[in-house]
């Protein structure tokens, strides 16, 4: 018998524990394990895909379970959008799912981008909105294992406003404590008045070359990657 609580194979229902808001339209999904020492055990940097019946047809999602090692159950960050009132808006269902009740199928691992720790000298991660996500699984191994993993971050983070930047804090906790590793940048579309911490506008080649210190020797040399995922993709790019 399988032992894992999740299977490539096929989809196996997981019951909604809780709903937590945690920023602007992003609720933290919480679902429960089988058993309270069962952890999810997905390779870092790997995907599970969310099934869900929309008006009659069979939907699917892509999403990153952002923590390692938790026991009992797993916790999915999942952005929704109000303003979109079709039937088919798959965040917008998930939003009416009640804890305690419902269940929602899922199947994994998949993985693009199995991280290996000390396998490169330096990560740079290009994220916007809710494609934080699957990078933060990844920085949050980092955090737990950092006596065995020398590998230097550079995240550069875009969203719109403020209220929309999802894992701040531990972002920026991330940083502070381990400052010489792990390096983040935040640009917005509409900046707080007389807040000048943060970039203003798109990811460009300037802002790229200006707050990640990776080279192109270092790339061709394989010692770097450079990761993009915003919240319209659906894996990793090399960049």
């Amino acid at each position: 018998m399988d032992k894992n609580p999740i299977n490539s194979n096929e989809f196996r229902k997981f019951r909604l524990l809780d709903k937590i808001p945690v920023a602007s339209n992003v609720n933290l999904y919480r679902f429960q394990l089988n058993g309270a020492d069962q952890t999810l055990n997905l390779p870092i940097g790997a995907h599970i895909r969310v099934r869900a019946n929309l008006n009659g047809e069979d939907t699917e999602r892509s999403y990153s379970p952002i923590a390692y090692g938790v026991h009992g159950h797993f916790d999915l960050y999942i952005k929704h959008y109000p303003q979109n009132p079709s039937p088919l808006c798959f965040s917008n269902y998930l939003n009416t799912l009640i804890p305690g009740k419902d269940s929602l199928e899922m199947k994994g691992p998949y993985s693009l981008f199995p991280y290996q720790p000390n396998q490169y000298k330096k990560i740079g991660m290009l994220a916007g909105g809710s494609g934080i996500t699957p990078m933060w699984q990844i920085l949050n191994f980092v955090r737990q294992n950092i006596q065995n993993d020398s590998t230097e971050f550079f995240i550069i983070y875009a969203n719109k406003t403020e209220e929309d930047i999802m894992l701040k804090k531990e972002l920026d906790a991330l940083a502070q404590t381990y400052p010489k590793q792990i390096h983040i940048f935040y640009t917005l579309e509409h900046i707080p008045v007389n807040n000048t911490s943060y970039g203003q506008g798109y990811i460009t080649k300037e802002v790229i070359q200006q707050h990640m210190n990776i080279s192109a020797e270092e790339c061709k040399n394989n010692e770097c990657i450079i990761l993009v995922l915003h919240n319209k993709s659906k894996a990793y790019t090399e960049f």
